[in-house]
């Protein structure tokens, strides 16, 4: 569904009552945003290659993140070293503040969040790709009337049904609404359960053939 599709099922939720654009934009920024930190959804993972680092790079060598970088998800592959044998070295994160206690540490790399660079520490031999595993930042529903949300349109009807539980316990807050607006949580929530299990499925079929004693 595109946000011109939420926005008139809405304001058939809304019981044909007329949410102003900008408003209704608000909310469905709020109503994304919310359920996409909910869990590391598979949907949102992505993988970034773009960066290289070699014999030159030092702890200060800064790294970009991934122009939609959110969040790492695995601590055991967040950040993998791959050189042109595809051999991979996985580095494990230490803390912006240990960085100089671990300069010299090969394995080891820190984030600068705040300015969105990456840096690993010790000394390389050879040019690596720097493969970053993480949560992507989804496009906003609301940045365009032709957009739709990243996840399956089978789920689209949840932000619909967020944006009008979130307007009719505030803007338009009466004993009817509030009624109204129990319901209507409980039908958002059901297709979050339904979003939850099918994550945590597709979560398992991608670790049925891991090695459990680590492949590399």
């Amino acid at each position: 569904m595109t946000k011109a599709d939420l926005y008139s099922l809405t304001m058939q939720l809304l019981n044909g009552v007329q949410m102003d654009h900008g408003l209704f934009g608000s909310f469905l920024d709020v109503a994304q945003m919310n359920i996409e930190d909910i869990r590391p959804w598979v949907w949102l993972r992505a993988t970034n290659s773009a960066q290289t680092a070699g014999a030159s790079n030092t702890f200060t060598t800064a790294k970009a993140l991934a122009s939609d970088f959110s969040r790492f998800y695995d601590d055991d592959s967040s950040i993998v070293l791959v050189d042109s044998n595809n051999n991979p070295i996985h580095l494990r994160q230490i803390p912006i503040a240990q960085k100089f206690a671990y300069k010299n540490d090969s394995g080891v790399f820190y984030v600068d969040y705040s300015n969105s660079y990456l840096y690993i520490c010790g000394t390389l031999t050879k040019t690596y790709a720097i493969y970053q595993n993480y949560i992507k930042i989804a496009a906003l529903v609301s940045a365009d009337n032709s957009n739709s949300w990243i996840f399956p349109s089978r789920f689209h009807k949840v932000l619909a049904l967020l944006v009008a539980v979130y307007y009719k316990l505030g803007v338009d807050y009466d004993i009817v609404s509030n009624a109204q607006a129990d319901a209507q949580a409980s039908q958002a929530n059901a297709i979050l359960n339904l979003m939850t299990r099918w994550d945590s499925n597709l979560q398992n079929s991608m670790t049925r053939g891991i090695d459990p004693f680590g492949a590399c």
